[in-house]
């Protein structure tokens, strides 16, 4: 008798409790082992499976009217000696090939790049790795186009600018004033060249060096001037904590300088050529670690 009672008021504290945690919104603490049963989780989906998973077509397929989509390099992109040519093209029996040239044209490379389309009419992926152990630095492009060495019926050309370096080279810019003053408000009007520097030096000082190291033939012949001085020589240059670098020059920065339009562009060339880099918000010009009265007209 006393078993059946305390068993009766077992049920009526359990329902009392599953009614108020209905009226509250409080729910009893979920045993995990019995959501595992009753819930098992989905098994991870194999590597095959993922592959035919869908995707966004819109950011895959290429053009319509396209044949072959070149991924990299991208236009510009800095390359060492050894680099990776990579796409989309349309199956053919063609198949396709990457041309490396330099800048004056010359073929560095030539192979026919392996396509895994399965039919004819489909794309599929290319990559061709690159390797120029011993090449020109400076301007070349890499081309890319259906057909095979040699077959003067190839077509889809895809052509790349590229800028070809030393493996720890990197490109930066350096800024120029262009050749004559048009009115004084251009005085400080400057424009970049780019440069190769070593990423294993303070890029700083790289850069700054060379824009005292000055113009090259091709940079003059296509109208870039200077308003620094000859052989300046740049002492130190630090940055602080707030962004603020602090470049300091020899007294060659000032020597033979006059005019106000000269002076803009002087700083104008060293500002432009450090705040290219985001970390930079502004740039004091010091002479022998003098501040005032530097670089005046």
């Amino acid at each position: 008798m006393k078993r059946s009672v305390l068993t009766a008021i077992l049920l009526i504290v359990a329902a009392a409790g599953f009614a108020v945690g209905r009226l509250t919104g409080v729910a009893p603490a979920l045993n995990i082992n019995a959501a595992k049963r009753v819930f098992p989780m989905l098994p991870v989906p194999s590597r095959q499976d993922l592959e035919k998973a869908p995707v966004n077509a819109a950011s895959v397929q290429p053009e319509p009217d396209k044949d072959i989509v070149l991924e990299i390099p991208t236009e510009t992109a800095v390359l060492g000696g050894s680099f990776e040519v990579a796409g989309r093209a349309r199956m053919s029996d063609q198949g396709v090939t990457v041309i490396v040239r330099d800048a004056e044209g010359e073929k560095l490379f030539e192979a026919v790049a392996a396509l895994d389309a399965k039919e004819s009419g489909q794309f599929g992926r290319f990559s061709q790795v690159v390797d120029l152990p011993q090449h020109k630095l400076g301007k070349g492009s890499v081309e890319v186009m259906s057909g095979a060495p040699g077959d003067s019926g190839r077509q889809d050309l895809v052509r790349r600018e590229v800028l070809f370096a030393e493996p720890d080279m990197v490109a930066a810019k350096v800024y120029f004033r262009m050749t004559g003053f048009d009115s004084q408000e251009s005085c400080d009007t400057v424009l970049p060249v780019v440069r190769m520097v070593s990423s294993k030096t303070a890029i700083y000082r790289a850069v700054i060096d060379e824009l005292v190291r000055g113009l090259n033939e091709t940079e003059r012949a296509a109208g870039y001037a200077t308003s620094l001085p000859a052989n300046v020589t740049l002492k130190s240059i630090a940055a602080d904590a707030n962004g603020v670098v602090t470049a300091d020059f020899t007294g060659s920065l000032e020597r033979g300088v006059a005019g106000a339009c000269r002076v803009a562009a002087i700083r104008a060339q060293i500002t432009s050529t450090l705040k290219q880099f985001p970390e930079v918000r502004d740039v004091i010009i010091s002479v022998n670690g003098h501040t005032e009265d530097v670089l005046q007209p």
